[in-house]
């Protein structure tokens, strides 16, 4: 909240929840890290996206950078959760392409 005045509060019963992310390219030649693939699901079995549960401007947010081989980024994320859902969130890389091959993270 106290990044941005214009910034709302959480819905009654949801809770902000902020990811500390670090990511290193390992590929050849050189791409973004788009930090919105990155989603959470909990308990309620429904994901939680970057654009539609956004918590308005947070700190230390991710920019668009272009990595090459070897480069790390690192940024937060940040969730308008379901305060029941906060304590058991896991995070996945939702490839919209590619389904079969979500790769999921653990959170704490």
């Amino acid at each position: 909240m106290a990044e941005n005045q214009f910034n709302d509060p959480p819905e009654a019963g949801r809770q902000f929840f902020i990811a500390n992310i670090t990511a290193t390219y390992t590929g050849p030649g050189s791409d973004s890290f788009w930090d919105a693939r990155l989603e959470a699901v909990g308990p309620s079995a429904v994901a939680y996206t970057s654009f539609r549960d956004s918590c308005g401007v947070i700190p230390d947010d991710f920019d668009l950078s272009t990595v090459f081989t070897g480069g790390t980024v690192t940024g937060n994320i940040c969730w308008s959760v379901r305060a029941t859902d906060a304590a058991s969130l896991v995070m996945f890389d939702d490839d919209a392409f590619d389904e079969q091959n979500r790769v999921w993270f653990k959170l704490h």
